[in-house]
């Protein structure tokens, strides 16, 4: 070993680069190493015992959660695209991994979860698709404050009844039937009725000077 000497405090980028510099300075027989040479050797592999040497005990069960994790995600991502309806069931099925695939930990998480999903679908009415998740809402909304970001006030306003028009494509006739079908005072009646004056309408108010009574003054 007294030739690899000369190896001590240099790092190499990976396992090959070090097995051509043992090489190259002694006549060494990689096969002649054993675990444990390359146990020692492996510097990031003793950094990553240091911190975590204690998760080898849970190596199985680590297996089994990745398992897991795999079936919620493809799960998810069902229930994002086609959302929550009756026959989603049978669309997780074919998506989803084979039971003789899974851990048998994994296999009665996946049914578990199936299960849930098909309570809820059951409320669902026949022919109807209700949003599984709140991406989409969330996305709605971002889009509606980054439409009022310019505004001086930071208030839902009767700007939320824009929200609508970021979920469709806006075309001639649908902006004639919207002009036509609800008038300026039927919306002035529900924002009243809603959501009541603006946060400038009620600081204007509130700073309203009264008025002086002549006789009085």
């Amino acid at each position: 070993m007294r030739p690899l000497h000369v190896l001590l405090g240099h790092r190499h980028p990976d396992k090959a680069a070090f097995c051509e510099a043992i090489q190259a300075a002694s006549d060494l027989q990689l096969t002649d190493l054993d675990d444990a040479f390359w146990d020692l050797a492996d510097t990031g592999r003793a950094r990553f015992l240091e911190g975590f040497a204690w998760a080898s005990a849970y190596r199985e069960d680590l297996a089994i959660y990745a398992q897991m994790m795999e079936q919620s995600k493809a799960i998810q991502s069902v229930l994002k695209s086609e959302g929550l309806h009756a026959g989603v069931c049978a669309s997780l099925q074919s998506t989803l991994a084979p039971r003789t695939a899974l851990a048998p930990r994994a296999a009665r998480f996946t049914d578990r979860v199936l299960e849930q999903v098909e309570v809820q679908a059951a409320k669902i009415p026949p022919g109807a698709t209700w949003l599984a998740s709140s991406d989409i809402i969330e996305s709605v909304f971002g889009k509606y404050k980054t439409f009022t970001a310019r505004g001086p006030l930071k208030e839902i306003g009767r700007l939320v009844l824009a929200i609508p028009a970021f979920l469709t494509d806006l075309t001639g006739p649908l902006i004639h039937e919207a002009m036509t079908s609800v008038r300026t005072l039927d919306v002035e009646h529900w924002v009243k009725a809603h959501l009541g004056d603006s946060m400038l309408a009620r600081r204007r108010q509130a700073f309203k000077a009264p008025k002086l009574d002549m006789k009085t003054a």
